[in-house]
């Protein structure tokens, strides 16, 4: 297992600035520093990464995604919610049952570039079950809210969060500027 300069956990938040013109892009339509949202999985031996891509929910090892020059921050749930065991054992089978669903929609991201210029629409809420298709920060934000009962931007709905928005406006502690790995 690869060794990072903080101890990951299943349920971290990882928030990166992806390297690259998609990376680019989505700062400049969000306003935002942070370009990608997951969340991780401590299992197998290994740290791994479960997010919302293009593709559907995707997971794959931290590691890969340090090799493609992204700078991630890890935030995580504040040590006051009681969130362990039973809890984080569901989360992770859920987040893998998942794996290859939950494909991106165009209409979500153009709706998230719409938001950001001109606000969430009035009476906007979280959904009472799980969309079918997922942006990255909503899909972290759905796994928190049913697996911690913590909603980490309670005044902004889960579909309309930005990766920005879990770093800046969110009730998520930062740990780690910046992931490195440590040799040992």
């Amino acid at each position: 297992m690869s060794t990072y300069n903080i101890e990951l956990r299943t349920g971290d938040v990882l928030l990166y600035q992806r390297a690259g013109a998609i990376g680019w892009l989505i700062t400049k339509v969000t306003g935002g520093d942070r370009s990608h949202a997951g969340i991780v999985l401590v299992g197998w031996e290994r740290n791994w990464v479960c997010d919302a891509a293009a593709t559907g929910i995707d997971l794959r090892p931290v590691s890969n995604d340090l090799d493609t020059g992204s700078r991630i921050a890890v935030y995580r749930v504040p040590d006051t919610v009681p969130w362990e065991g039973i809890a984080l054992r569901r989360l992770t089978a859920f987040a893998i049952s998942k794996v290859g669903v939950y494909r991106y929609g165009l209409r979500k991201m153009l709706r998230n570039a719409w938001t950001e210029v001109f606000g969430v629409p009035p009476g906007a809420k979280d959904p009472d079950d799980m969309p079918t298709k997922a942006m990255c920060s909503e899909w972290v934000s759905l796994l928190l809210r049913a697996f911690a009962d913590f909603d980490p931007c309670p005044k902004w709905p889960d579909r309309f969060t930005t990766p920005d928005d879990l770093a800046r406006k969110s009730d998520l502690v930062c740990v780690c500027e910046s992931l490195t790995r440590v040799n040992k």
